[in-house]
């Protein structure tokens, strides 16, 4: 079945909308415009410095579709990660500001006006923002983990020595729990940190580190690596978390972490079809490879979903996996047409939303309207793994989210476009 946004807005004709978020009733939504330059003269650029300038912005709108505020600036590469505190009355930035320095905004999110801006040399690029239920809390994965809590009319940054010793890699991601009293962040070679707060204090941390992967899934006996986590997700009503990255993902509760024991290990090495290729991990960073992306969790932990890319010869295709907490094995698993890039969950549990795409000329811009160059959309699926409705893009989307009461979905595409759907 077809669907069509409620409201399209076009954020930029040259940056991508790689972030967006949304209010647990989704009545607000905020995106942000990124582009960075992934090949330079035909060839890839490793580099994950800013190489490109432009204006970028942060946009807040309501569910009419009316803008609420936008905050622009003229800078290198722009805004990777959004967020917005489930009342509504925060919202944040991060991305880069400038060649030197990562960009981490704090805003009243009714009219723009910035709470608190982070603009120290040390900050690089921010890749992912969490913030508390009333956005008390905000919390930011970088090339450090980065706490800030609410103080007056401000914020004010938390430190503790746990926050650079748990994490021997760049932090990939990072979620606060709605109360604010304790988050959790992962990073790219397997580490996991859980942290309390307390009157504005760190008052206790847990680490965890996931067993090392072989290099090649096909052949086990190969060199073992560690586990490049993406993405980490708390529910909201329990005490209870889940971690992605590599081929597994982890199911915690926050003491099973403190003793060092997951709830549930999801293995995704199971579930290749006949043909189905995956890559094999990164020698040079000695890391797993990361077939296992975003990942969802209903609000009493007791389900979940899980994004994997596949590959069959030169098709780029994927998985959408559904747990539950007894569960090893997926209660259900629906094949994509193309890789993955995004799921969410409303709280119930009743609707699961995605969002896919792939190029065949991978970091070049195709045609608006559609091309060739691009095969993507945005799936709306039941409890079940009913596909519901989907609606083809241009050009390849990352960020998806449906509202914690599952009355809306925002989305954005690297077309520069902001999606606002009534699912």
């Amino acid at each position: 079945m077809s669907k069509k946004p409620k409201w399209r807005r076009r954020l930029s004709r040259t940056a991508w909308v790689n972030s967006v978020a949304i209010t647990d009733n989704g009545r607000r939504v905020v995106a942000g415009t990124f582009i960075h330059q992934y090949k330079k003269n035909g060839k890839r650029v490793l580099s994950a410095a800013p190489n490109r300038r432009g204006t970028f912005g942060i946009f807040a709108y309501d569910s009419s579709g009316n803008q609420l505020w936008r905050d622009t600036y003229v800078g290198w590469d722009g805004v990777f990660a959004v967020g917005i505190s489930g009342t509504g009355q925060i919202a944040a930035a991060g991305g880069w500001h400038d060649k030197k320095r990562g960009l981490l905004r704090i805003y009243d999110a009714a009219n723009g006006k910035i709470k608190f801006d982070f603009l120290d040399k040390e900050l690089k690029r921010v890749s992912l923002l969490s913030l508390s239920q009333d956005g008390g809390v905000v919390a930011a994965a970088a090339n450090k983990l980065y706490v800030f809590v609410r103080q007056g009319g401000s914020y004010v940054r938390l430190d503790h020595p746990d926050f650079s010793g748990a994490f021997q890699g760049k932090v990939t991601a990072v979620a606060v729990h709605p109360s604010g009293s304790w988050f959790v962040a992962s990073d790219k070679k397997g580490n996991v940190l859980l942290a309390t707060i307390s009157d504005g204090k760190v008052k206790h941390t847990c680490q965890w580190s996931a067993p090392k992967a072989p290099i090649n899934p096909k052949k086990p006996s190969t060199d073992r690596v560690l586990v490049p986590f993406l993405s980490i997700q708390v529910a909201r009503h329990a005490e209870s978390f889940a971690v992605s990255g590599g081929d597994f993902v982890y199911l915690f509760t926050k003491s099973g972490i403190c003793r060092k024991k997951p709830s549930r290990v999801y293995d995704t090495r199971n579930e290749r079809a006949p043909g189905q290729q995956t890559p094999k991990g990164n020698s040079r960073t000695h890391t797993a490879a990361e077939n296992v992306r975003w990942l969802a969790i209903s609000d009493d932990g007791s389900f979940l979903t899980t994004v994997a890319n596949r590959s069959t010869g030169k098709a780029k295709t994927g998985l959408l996996l559904a747990y539950k907490r007894r569960s090893s094995a997926p209660v259900w698993k629906v094949a994509l047409p193309h890789n993955p890039n995004g799921t969410s969950l409303d709280g119930e549990a009743k609707c699961v939303a995605l969002a896919d795409g792939y190029c065949t000329n991978p970091w070049v811009k195709p045609p608006d309207p559609p091309g060739k160059e691009c095969d993507s959309a945005f799936y709306l699926f039941s409890a079940n793994g009913e596909k519901l409705w989907e609606y083809p893009t241009s050009n390849m989307n990352w960020p998806i989210f449906i509202s914690a009461n599952g009355s809306a979905v925002a989305a954005g595409g690297d077309n520069g476009n902001l999606y606002y759907f009534k699912p």
